[in-house]
């Protein structure tokens, strides 16, 4: 009997309210995951219906046609992503440029701006 009492007192005291609702909110955030989940599969199975039956696609076409736009995805995304480190080099050096050559700068500046 003395061991429940000590194992009573270490548990917090709450109200059965506060427990009930927490429980009601957790059962909403799961529905509504499982909501969203279930929206997303509806969506899917139209835009394939879609595809399928009423734009009479075919899977070696639309797979062909998917691997075309994904390669040429990727070939600018390689172009692009080697000029931008080197505009990304440059940019860091620009400070270190402006401290040697900062009254010849700033006398450029206020030609320009006058």
């Amino acid at each position: 009997m003395a061991d429940e009492h000590k194992h009573e007192e270490f548990l917090p005291d709450s109200d059965p309210a506060v427990e009930v609702v927490e429980r009601e909110s957790l059962m909403e955030k799961i529905s509504e995951k499982i909501h969203h989940k279930a929206a997303d599969v509806r969506w899917c199975a139209t835009v394939a219906w879609v595809l399928f039956e009423l734009m009479e696609y075919h899977l070696l076409t639309l797979l062909c046609y998917v691997m075309i736009v994904a390669l040429a995805v990727l070939f600018l995304w390689s172009n692009v992503s080697t000029k931008d480190s080197s505009s990304l080099v440059l940019l860091f050096t620009v400070p270190l440029i402006y401290d040697k050559y900062e009254d010849k700068i700033d006398s450029y500046g206020e030609k320009a701006m006058a």
